[in-house]
């Protein structure tokens, strides 16, 4: 599958323990932007679909998430590396969440300034569509 980057729409509502971030409470729909340039490309938003229906390890603040929640759609955007330029148009983060490898304060968001990001080409897919 291509490289690229992508954005998780997840429905959450709760209280839950994000590693080292500690119990964050969630209460609606959250996107989070995620990039998948390494080896496997996006075939890396089929194991988050996995991941939210319980399957596999938790490695990433994102697994913690999707263990409690649900992944409604996911939005690609292949061969570009704009997950960070991405998640400051969103710019309302959960502090802290998702971004321990950039200089970002957050990789994940309300859906509030959605639109703006998806003013760009992408392709979406659902989660019941990955095995087509």
């Amino acid at each position: 599958m291509d490289k690229g980057s992508y954005v998780l729409e997840i429905e959450i509502n709760g209280d839950v323990e994000v590693g080292a971030l500690g119990v964050r409470s969630f209460n609606g729909v959250y996107v989070y932007c995620g990039s998948a340039m390494g080896p496997g490309g996006l075939s890396r938003v089929k194991r988050h679909f996995r991941k939210a229906e319980g399957e596999g390890s938790t490695h990433w603040h994102i697994d913690y998430l999707l263990r409690e929640g649900k992944v409604r759609k996911a939005y690609l955007f292949p061969g570009r590396d704009i997950e960070c330029q991405l998640s400051n148009e969103l710019s309302t983060g959960v502090h802290g969440f998702g971004a321990s490898d950039c200089s970002c304060d957050s990789h994940l968001h309300t859906t509030e300034n959605l639109g703006t990001v998806l003013e760009r080409d992408h392709r979406v897919i659902k989660p019941d569509e990955l095995n087509q």
